[in-house]
């Protein structure tokens, strides 16, 4: 799934490459991906809207149109893919909305699991501080958006913002039994982080995925910290992490995944130690880990 640094990827090159653009035409050829409004309001109400900037939030897309102004939510979910292309380029499988450019271009949102969803909302509908100082919105509340994410209204601080600290994250532990690898992944906890940069940090910050929350002490906390910041600024300079279906929005694969340390490794060696990378599951998910670099959980 795309997490911060793939979003945020997908961010700056739209953010570039669509500005000033105009949509002529909209053509939605899978009605269950659009989440809000119904699909022929959606298409009507973006016909000769044109494109001020790309935002983001967490792990949402936030395209800024006028006039209204509105923006444009997406959520790539699992396998979805915003990119720009030549309409003359092979359509991927799996198109499922056309955003015709009046410059000739198509802004493609192809997705093999169709889980990712796309909203359309007049900023002022969203909450406060979500869509950022080009088109802040205005709402307190979930209600006052109809249908707005859920997950979008009840996100925590951005891991590269000044709000993400040692201290927010030692309230959010205190007493807690679960592992930090699930308190990492609660986006209400802090937005954006996922499976494999949850691993990363953890590993760079030697702490075991499946210690419990509340047993951390402040120096790990604040070494925890660092490193979440630390991984998150190499994915996005290397553009992400591609597997198999994340792209940017020009169509490029990430740069991110040979320089993982432990995710996707297991059985190789440790790039520290050379002990054998591990796997194991921790709330649900496969999870990757140093036996020896990151210690037990009971420590």
């Amino acid at each position: 799934m795309p997490e911060l640094p793939e979003v945020e990827t997908v961010r700056r090159t739209l953010d570039d490459d669509l500005a000033g653009a105009r949509i002529t035409r909209v053509e939605v050829r899978s009605r269950d991906v659009i989440g809000h409004p119904d699909v022929d309001t959606f298409a009507a109400e973006l016909a000769g809207a044109r494109f001020t900037g790309a935002g983001r939030r967490g792990k949402y897309l936030l395209l800024r149109l006028v006039p209204g102004p509105l923006v444009l939510v997406v959520h790539l979910r699992m396998t979805g893919r915003l990119v720009l292309a030549d309409p003359a380029d092979p359509e991927p499988p799996h198109t499922h909305v056309i955003f015709a450019l009046a410059d000739g271009r198509h802004l493609r949102y192809a997705d093999v699991r169709r889980f990712g969803r796309l909203y359309l909302y007049a900023a002022a509908e969203l909450p406060a501080g979500v869509v950022g100082p080009a088109g802040a919105g205005g709402a307190t509340g979930a209600s006052q958006a109809p249908r707005l994410p859920h997950g979008l209204f009840n996100l925590g601080p951005e891991p590269l913002g000044a709000a993400f600290t040692s201290r927010w994250l030692a309230d959010r532990c205190r007493g807690r039994r679960a592992p930090i690898k699930t308190v990492l992944l609660d986006q209400r906890v802090v937005a954006g982080l996922g499976n494999i940069y949850v691993d990363e940090a953890l590993f760079r910050a030697r702490v075991h995925p499946a210690r419990p929350a509340g047993e951390l002490g402040p120096q790990e906390l604040r070494r925890l910290v660092r490193a979440v910041r630390a991984v998150l600024r190499e994915a996005v300079e290397r553009r992400g992490t591609t597997f198999a279906d994340y792209v940017d929005g020009r169509g490029r694969p990430g740069g991110m995944r040979p320089h993982l340390a432990v995710y996707g490794r297991a059985g190789e060696p440790c790039r520290r130690c050379r002990a054998a990378v591990a796997r194991m599951r921790v709330a649900g998910r496969g999870t990757h880990f140093c036996p020896r670099c990151q210690g037990d959980p009971g420590v």
